[in-house]
């Protein structure tokens, strides 16, 4: 677990995926909107090996427009 970074870019060899590049992020304060700001220096990227990469961004599909017998096997 890497905290304070950000994925900058999925690094590949051979048509594989190799590892991620990482940023590290540092707070920049409040923005006008109330929410915590943050910047990324990539010129404190660091490498991180991979022969796997799951992408999860913490959010839950729509699913109505699916049929509801499916939905449980896509889902």
């Amino acid at each position: 677990l890497v905290n304070e970074a950000a994925p900058l870019q999925l690094l590949g060899a051979d048509g594989h995926v190799a590892g991620i590049r990482f940023g590290r992020t540092a707070a920049t304060g409040r923005q006008a909107d109330g929410r915590a700001g943050f910047a990324v220096d990539a010129a404190g990227a660091f490498d991180v090996a991979a022969d796997h990469v799951i992408l999860a961004i913490g959010q839950r599909p729509e699913t109505g427009w699916i049929d509801a017998a499916l939905a449980p096997r896509l889902v």
